[in-house]
């Protein structure tokens, strides 16, 4: 037997024997099986326990550890002996240690983005930090505001952009580049302009300026020696800078990596987070290049995008897709708003399978609007024009106002063609569904 997996070489095929032959006479091409690692592996074979057959497989270099769970799919059955794929276990590896990376360094995306709209406000970044000042004012001028995401193309664009989708972008650019011809109708974009407006790549732009910066003044030598990893200890100055950021948010600090790991759970409902309400800090810029602390807030905002994206990997097969957004969107000058959503496709992972299972799609909202206040709403369209909203909040003010303004809403839910089946208020918040098993460590409890 020779189990594969992505990006495996070939493994060279082991020794034909009746026992592999009759263990695999039940199985057939895509079936996807139970293991179990019994042994560790000698010489590129482990003992593996299939149901109640215990195989010797062909895995080459691959690490697996005794008592470790496998998932396999059966890739084909020759007349020697069956070639399996391992499923879950190589990308619970990518993904756990892609975790381990992004959960320590996250934090709210409020915090980063009321540090760079107070930067971008300073009259002395611009005449002593040109380059930095340019690249913060264009990450926060790519941010859409309400006029564009309150149209279809305009959402549907800002959502594109919102950096879940950066290296998708950039694969295909990468793809279209190296094909003589381009699609029917389109063509072959550079990179850059794949990725233009996309608020990852302002924030990646940004991040690579900061270490520059750091390089030539000389005061940050260890971050420009290294790509400065996501999980690097706190730098000096910085946890002030962050409780500054928290205050500002009117809010304590939050336990970012504990309270985070939680929306990985697929179903979690977002949770309503307060924007950035253009409250003037007292910041030294001088002070935020040298010490660190700029740098460190950038990179927590990219961790908090990565851990979205990771959250927004394919699950199970038998789980319909999702995506975990947070969008950030400009209310005039100096105040920013952070809209969380998940989205989720129902009763098919494909639109042919949606149409003929007459389906359609789950959103879940979750904003703290100011004069508001904490808001979580899901909205479900069934086929293609059926719309069921409920609003949910904790608090008397935001149930009242949100009751005032249903039948308008209804209004214009039914000029656009919808045909409302229910809208409502609630006092509460969506419900969350039960946590998972762990499949597993992420977090080791043990120093």
């Amino acid at each position: 037997m020779q189990p594969t997996g992505p990006g495996l070489p070939p493994l060279p095929p082991a020794p034909s024997g009746t026992k592999a032959a009759a263990t695999a006479a039940t199985w057939r091409v895509g079936q996807v099986l139970q293991g179990l690692v019994v042994r560790e592996s000698s010489q590129g074979q482990t003992p593996l326990q299939i149901g109640r057959q215990l195989v010797q497989a062909r895995t080459g270099n691959l690490q697996l550890s005794p008592g470790q769970p496998l998932r396999l799919e059966v890739v084909s059955l020759s007349r020697d002996l069956p070639v399996l794929r391992l499923l879950d276990t190589l990308r619970q590896d990518t993904v756990s240690q892609a975790l381990r990376q992004a959960l320590p360094a996250q934090r709210p995306l409020p915090q980063a983005l009321t540090l760079l709209n107070q930067l971008a406000a300073l009259p002395d970044a611009a005449r002593s930090a040109p380059q930095l000042s340019r690249l913060v004012r264009s990450v926060l001028q790519q941010l859409p505001d309400p006029g564009r995401v309150g149209t279809p193309e305009g959402l549907r664009q800002a959502l594109t952009n919102n950096g879940l989708f950066l290296e998708g972008k950039l694969a295909r650019a990468a793809a279209q580049a190296g094909n003589a011809r381009a699609p029917a109708g389109q063509s072959p974009q550079p990179a850059q302009t794949a990725v233009q407006g996309d608020f990852k790549a302002g924030l990646l732009q940004l991040a690579a300026g900061l270490r520059q910066a750091a390089a030539t003044t000389g005061s940050a030598r260890s971050a420009a020696a290294s790509p400065a990893p996501p999980a690097a200890p706190l730098a000096p100055g910085a946890p002030a800078l962050a409780a500054a950021l928290a205050a500002a948010a009117g809010k304590a600090a939050p336990l970012p990596a504990l309270d985070s790991l939680a929306s990985l759970r697929p179903g979690m409902p977002p949770r309503p987070q307060a924007g950035v309400d253009g409250r003037t800090l007292r910041l030294d810029l001088a002070q935020l290049l040298q010490r660190g602390g700029l740098l460190q807030q950038v990179e927590s905002a990219l961790s908090r995008v990565k851990l979205n994206q990771l959250a927004s990997l394919p699950q199970e097969r038998q789980q319909p897709p999702e995506w975990l957004v947070e969008l950030p969107v400009r209310r005039g000058e100096d105040a920013i708003d952070v809209w969380g959503l998940r989205l989720r496709r129902e009763g098919g992972r494909s639109d042919s399978e949606t149409a003929r299972n007459g389906a359609g799609w789950t959103v879940m909202l979750a904003f703290d609007l100011p004069g508001l206040g904490p808001v979580q709403a899901r909205v479900s369209l069934s086929g293609e024009r059926q719309i069921s909203t409920r609003f949910l909040s904790e608090q008397g003010e935001p149930l009242r106002r949100l009751s005032e303004h249903l039948p308008r809403l209804r209004a214009r839910l039914e000029q656009s063609g919808l045909v409302v089946q229910d809208l409502d208020v609630k006092r509460g918040r969506l419900r969350e569904p039960p946590a998972p098993p762990p499949r597993g460590p992420i977090l080791d409890d043990q120093a």
